[in-house]
């Protein structure tokens, strides 16, 4: 990680994260285009694995909430794909145990995944 960027995921970049309310979160991030999560998945046409972007919500709630262990997801819909270079943003609502989310893609406002999170 460079000193000057804050990686949630290897060539994941926080942008920026504000608390929206108690327990809600509106983030903003920017999938690097060199990012090696997209290393063979897929040659010629790369797109970010499903799990990278649930790994990445997965980061920011702990990063928002503390670090506490992930017990299951819950409905996790991917809607679209995700490109090199992409900008996304990250609403997530927590209410107890669960943390319901939705990332939608900062360039044309396209749902990507939603669904939720059980903690711990």
């Amino acid at each position: 990680m460079c000193p000057d960027r804050d990686e949630l995921l290897p060539g994941v970049e926080l942008v920026r994260i504000a608390p929206a309310e108690e327990g809600a979160l509106s983030a903003e991030v920017r999938v690097a285009a060199g990012s090696p999560l997209f290393d063979g998945h897929f040659p010629g046409q790369p797109v970010l694995p499903g799990v990278a972007v649930v790994g990445l919500v997965v980061a920011l709630c702990r990063r928002a909430f503390g670090d506490v262990a992930v017990k299951g997801l819950e409905r996790v819909k991917l809607l679209a794909p995700v490109s090199p270079g992409a900008r996304l943003r990250v609403s997530v609502r927590r209410a107890g145990s669960l943390s319901r989310f939705e990332v939608v893609s900062g360039s044309d406002g396209a749902r990507v995944a939603s669904g939720a999170i059980a903690w711990e």
